[in-house]
């Protein structure tokens, strides 16, 4: 039960994090804009050096995505590591749901 309560409480804290970090970073599309023309209403007028541009941009923000995902799985996994840590202070086992008293004996239960 304690388990289920500090998961929902981490996802809770990431869904927050997720969405105040990187929203603003996420461009919203303007109502105004019109509908992206189909492969076959778009123009062939694109030469080669605006086809390599377009390409090199989209790699530049795949890379930025990229980037992003690794900053942001690692500042995860370093808040999740100090909340076990804070956790474990205050008697929480990581393998129970119940607390322990600091410094109490383990018990283990062995089942036949």
């Amino acid at each position: 039960m304690l388990r289920t309560a500090i998961l929902v409480g981490v996802v809770g804290v990431l869904a927050s994090f997720l969405t105040f970090a990187l929203a603003p970073s996420i461009p919203a599309k303007a109502q105004d804009d019109p509908p992206a023309p189909s492969s076959q209403e778009r123009p062939k007028a694109d030469g080669v050096e605006e086809l390599l541009g377009k390409l090199k941009a989209i790699q530049d923000q795949e890379d930025d995505l990229e980037r992003a995902e690794r900053e942001t799985v690692a500042l995860l996994k370093e808040r999740l590591r100090e909340q076990r840590e804070r956790a474990r202070r205050l008697g929480v086992d990581d393998e129970g749901d119940a607390p322990t008293p600091a410094g109490a004996a383990r018990c283990v239960s062995v089942r036949r």
